[in-house]
């Protein structure tokens, strides 16, 4: 088993949506300035991966000069293997 934690958190004012699909599981997330709990725990088998995709709603963060598309940010991400 594989547990993930950290915090998300966006940067413009308001609050807007994160969605994480993993394995047809749809997760929603409301983000705002205030940064929220994230912690997801699944099953890795050997030689194998797993992928979550996101989709923030939100606006994207303008930084002059910067040219990536910028919305949330993760922070101290972490991942462990537990038993289960």
């Amino acid at each position: 088993m594989i547990d993930v934690t950290g915090k998300l958190q966006q940067f413009n004012p308001g609050s807007f949506n994160l969605f994480a699909e993993r394995e047809g599981q749809l997760r929603q997330f409301v983000l705002s300035a205030d940064p929220i709990q994230f912690h997801d725990s699944f099953v890795l088998q050997p030689h194998s991966s797993v992928e979550t995709r996101m989709r923030f709603d939100g606006p994207p963060l303008i930084v002059p000069g910067n040219t990536r598309e910028l919305g949330f940010q993760t922070i101290d991400f972490k991942w462990k293997e537990s038993g289960q």
